[in-house]
């Protein structure tokens, strides 16, 4: 991203130089334009030399030195203002030409430059889009090993709760029974008066017993979904949105990568 906001920077700066370079293209081709029109006008009066009118008090059809004279410096007068005209719009021209050639150059400096960083960001995409590519492979694989390995793992664990289940149960059986039975042994053991009281073994299986190793197996953990930034891979929706859609429409770079995943 930082990488296309600096092409980005380098192309404004670019089309800011082609702006300035038509500018002064329409400048030296305006102040040509002009040149041409002097030069035009100065042909023109050389073809028309009757064009230049004599001072009122001369009569040019008198033929005389005088008169010739007069007539060429009126010439003379007109051609050395053409001359002028055409001197300083000429060095207007020129000196526009040498703005609009080193104007050339610095454009040519810009698109180098803008061409360089494009290659340059292209590069790092590319970097980029196999990392993010290798990350979600990775995660991928990591993913569908998790889900496999949850479902085997859930099995056996419901296996073995059931199974501690039912032997927590056996054994308290027994041990109630043992306990039933050593109430029995010891009333019989000793009788009361020489005889044995049916009331107390009557009682001997009523007696409360606490049993305090129930097996109460804890839940499972709930099973985890993949994570949505798989979603994130190059050229997916949610990667054009994340990683291209934002940049400008000058600074995109190259097509991406396609990232094909495991599962």
């Amino acid at each position: 991203m930082a990488c296309r906001q600096s092409e980005l920077e380098k192309f404004d700066k670019h089309e800011e130089c082609k702006v300035e370079l038509a500018a002064l293209l329409a400048d030296m081709n305006t102040k040509d334009t002009i040149l041409q029109a002097i030069a035009k006008d100065a042909l023109d009066v050389s073809a028309h030399e009757t064009s230049v009118e004599p001072p009122p008090d001369v009569n040019v059809s008198d033929n005389t030195d005088t008169t010739v004279a007069v007539y060429l410096d009126g010439l003379d007068t007109k051609f050395e203002g053409f001359c002028t005209d055409y001197t300083e719009k000429e060095e207007a021209f020129n000196a526009s030409e040498i703005l609009h050639k080193a104007k050339v150059g610095d454009c040519e400096g810009t698109k180098t430059i803008l061409e360089d960083k494009n290659a340059a960001c292209d590069v790092i995409q590319g970097q980029m889009e196999h990392a993010a590519c290798s990350y979600a492979q990775t995660k991928s694989n990591l993913c569908e090993g998790y889900q496999v390995g949850y479902e085997a793992t859930a099995q056996d664990y419901d296996a073995a709760s059931t199974t501690a289940i039912t032997s927590s149960k056996c054994r308290k059986m027994e041990i109630v029974q043992i306990d039933i039975i050593d109430c029995l042994l010891a009333t019989i053991s000793n009788p009361t008066n020489g005889s044995v009281d049916h009331d107390v073994i009557a009682e001997c299986p009523k007696r409360k017993w606490e049993w305090k190793w129930d097996i109460v197996p804890e839940a499972k953990p709930e099973k985890l979904t993949c994570p949505d930034d798989l979603a994130y891979t190059p050229c997916t929706p949610a990667y054009k949105k994340w990683a291209v859609d934002n940049l400008p429409p000058n600074a995109k770079g190259e097509d991406c990568t396609v990232c094909e995943l495991p599962f």
